[in-house]
């Protein structure tokens, strides 16, 4: 089970990084054509689809994931077509209801509460991803319940393929930011449409019992914390997404929402072992001993794989912004450093902690969680934001939600008997930090060039962490093999990243600075 789940990862995070790769340029190029304000008046738009979207990213998507492949180890299935078409249902309801609400409210939206009338026909085109989201969402959690990644990987890429033709053909030629409302939800809708005909298409290869409505109330009374968890925390998030406008310009908006962009680079590594992940953690119990050891070493390696990344970020963020965005972005730099700090917290459980409450069906612990977030982050987002306008934002966001961090270490140490592996998170944070130094002292040297920059820094920086975590035994010789074992099973893995494995595994076998154990 563990090798079927890293073997997940793997094809979620090749299919990830194809997906991220070409959305990406969809988004540099509608960012640089319409400049910053009107980049800055799509956000805004998207505002009111941000709170709507609490309401369809409620909790049944977890809850199908989890109850689907619980169901597949325990009964082989039995019950899986009573859990599908009750979540579908469900959430159907959800996004026509967040779609009618928005779409008649936009005009007062736009009117009365952000004070600019041309937000009218974008909130209303926009609003009908609301719709397309919930579908979507809900056939994503259905194929990850049923452990098809490559599945996930087609919606994934499909989506990315329309999101980076779709609204750059229609801003470029003359549609503005019109273009872009249609180019953000053509993709949505079309990729909703897919990810049904591919639940269709699987549902048909399962023998399970006809439908009923007995899956209704225990997906409900699972989903229920997690929903009211989202609803309080991502209201106040959107909360303060409303009082941002009102203290900071358009501009600044366009700035923050373009430095948002760069945290897709880790983005693309965290999702993929979050999704393949809480399929295994669902199957297990604490009393099994391998739960200690899946949780470890999944913060092992978001951790390998995020902090170089986030201190390489911060780095080179002067150069990256300059080129994917241009000199008119240069007030994101300070941003996208803020946002990279954030993913220090990573080695603590950030990313999996709530993943393997949920999975143990504890999901009114994260709602404790959340609570104690909005403790701290009301009076935060009050008091700063006013006062220091994105600054005060980034501080609440980031500040805020680490006390129901803090809680939910407390109560899996308590109540499962996990404990994390600081030593680990310490040598690999002291081998990014001098990759850091390094990478900060040749860019000194090449700062005439962007290219230079990029090139030279980045080539300094992957040398010396890959030398760093060998010398410290972050990684170990074991964890090499291991790792190409698992991307031999994908053809591109294999080809691509089996070389690259294998000459470590040597250097490692000839320096002996760690033992196999």
């Amino acid at each position: 089970m563990i090798e079927d789940s890293a073997k997940g990862s793997l094809t979620l995070l090749l299919g990830r990084m194809a997906s991220t790769l070409i959305s990406t340029v969809g988004v540099i190029i509608v960012a640089r054509i319409l400049g910053s304000t009107s980049y800055g008046l799509i956000s805004i738009a998207l505002i009111p689809i941000n709170v709507a979207g609490l309401l369809i990213n409620n909790g049944v998507p977890i809850a199908l994931t989890n109850f689907i492949a619980e169901d597949r180890y325990k009964t082989k299935g039995e019950n899986i077509r009573n859990i599908i078409l009750s979540g579908y249902i469900i959430n159907t309801a959800v996004g026509l209801i967040t779609f009618s609400g928005l779409y008649l409210s936009a005009d007062y939206l736009a009117n009365d509460i952000f004070k600019r009338p041309e937000l009218t026909l974008l909130i209303k085109i926009l609003s009908i991803s609301t719709l397309a989201q919930a579908w979507l969402n809900t056939s994503t959690a259905i194929i990850t319940g049923f452990e098809h990644m490559e599945q996930n990987n087609i919606i994934n890429i499909f989506q990315s393929l329309l999101n980076s033709t779709v609204g750059p053909i229609l801003v470029f030629l003359g549609y503005g930011i019109i273009g872009a409302a249609y180019g953000n939800t053509a993709p949505i809708l079309l990729t909703g449409l897919l990810g049904i005909l591919i639940v269709a298409i699987n549902l048909k290869k399962v023998n399970s019992s006809m439908f009923d409505s007995s899956y209704f109330k225990p997906i409900i009374l699972y989903t229920t914390p997690v929903f009211v968890a989202s609803i309080l925390s991502g209201a106040f998030l959107q909360i303060l997404n409303f009082i941002l406008p009102l203290h900071v310009t358009p501009s600044e908006i366009g700035y923050y929402a373009a430095a948002t962009n760069f945290t897709v680079l880790i983005g693309f590594l965290l999702t993929p072992i979050n999704q393949a992940i809480f399929p295994l953690l669902s199957k297990l119990r604490p009393e099994d001993n391998i739960f200690q050891m899946i949780y470890n070493n999944v913060i092992k390696y978001e951790i390998l794989a995020a902090y170089p990344i986030a201190a390489a970020v911060i780095a080179l963020s002067s150069s990256l912004v300059n080129l994917f965005f241009g000199p008119d972005y240069n007030s994101s730099i300070l941003i996208v450093k803020i946002l990279m700090i954030n993913y220090l917290f990573l080695g603590f459980g950030s990313n999996i902690n709530g993943i393997l409450i949920n999975s143990q069906k504890k999901t009114e612990v994260n709602l404790r969680s959340t609570l104690l977030y909005l403790l701290i982050g009301i009076p935060f987002g009050l008091v700063l934001i006013p006062k220091y306008g994105i600054l005060g934002f980034l501080a609440t966001i980031i500040i805020a939600p680490k006390i129901g961090l803090l809680y939910s270490l407390y109560w899996i140490r308590k109540n499962i008997g996990i404990k994390l592996d600081l030593l680990l998170t310490g040598k690999v944070a002291l081998s990014t930090i001098l990759s850091y130094v390094v990478c900060v002292t040749v860019i000194r040297f090449t700062s005439s060039n962007v290219w230079l920059e990029l090139i030279f820094g980045g080539c300094a920086f992957a040398f010396i962490y890959l030398i760093s975590i060998l010398a410290t035994g972050s990684i170990t010789s074991k964890n090499l093999e291991d790792i190409k074992r698992i991307t031999e099973k994908n053809r591109l893995g294999k080809k691509f990243a089996g070389p690259i494995l294998e000459v470590l595994i040597k250097i490692a076998e000839k320096t002996k600075l760690y033992t196999i154990k």
